[in-house]
């Protein structure tokens, strides 16, 4: 709602109307961000695992680069 509406309202005058602090706003963007990079870093370690088992479970850092 306050998205669609950004162009027309301030962000404060929309919170203000909501009855909510402009800080939850702020807080759902940050946690959506997070959420996006805890799937980046669960698909690398995917990939890595991947990779590591394919070269037969080597340990060497230059194999798996």
């Amino acid at each position: 709602m306050i998205r669609s509406n950004a162009h027309k309202y301030s962000l404060s005058a929309m919170c203000e109307v909501l009855q909510i602090p402009r800080s939850s706003y702020f807080y759902q963007v940050k946690k959506r961000e997070d959420d996006q990079r805890q799937a980046e870093e669960a698909d690398v370690q995917e990939r890595l695992c991947t990779i590591f088992m394919q070269s037969r479970t080597n340990h060497e850092t230059r194999k798996i680069k």
